[in-house]
């Protein structure tokens, strides 16, 4: 896979507002390991029991940011995954 992606390590799940972002992070990475078409996204995401509900607890406070030895923006691809969802 081109392209950086979340390996898995959950240090992000440290997160203060109770959400996992490791979970999502992981589900985004699979989209694209099976090439999930981007119409369907979000039913991917919701497979992998992400839902609108679940993202919301995310207040993009940006902590995980500062986490990720990956340096990923988690909370961009969180607000590309909330407009998704419509939230």
């Amino acid at each position: 896979m081109d392209g950086d992606y979340c390996t898995g390590c959950k240090y992000c799940d440290e997160c203060p507002h109770e959400f996992k972002p490791s979970k999502f992070m992981e589900a985004l990475r699979d989209s694209v390991r099976y090439g999930v078409e981007k119409e369907k996204l979000t039913q991917w995401l919701m497979t992998k029991f992400i839902t609108a509900k679940e993202l919301e607890k995310c207040l993009e406070c940006g902590e995980c940011l500062d986490m990720c030895p990956q340096n990923l923006d988690i909370v961009e691809d969180i607000r590309r995954a909330k407009a998704l969802f419509g939230s």
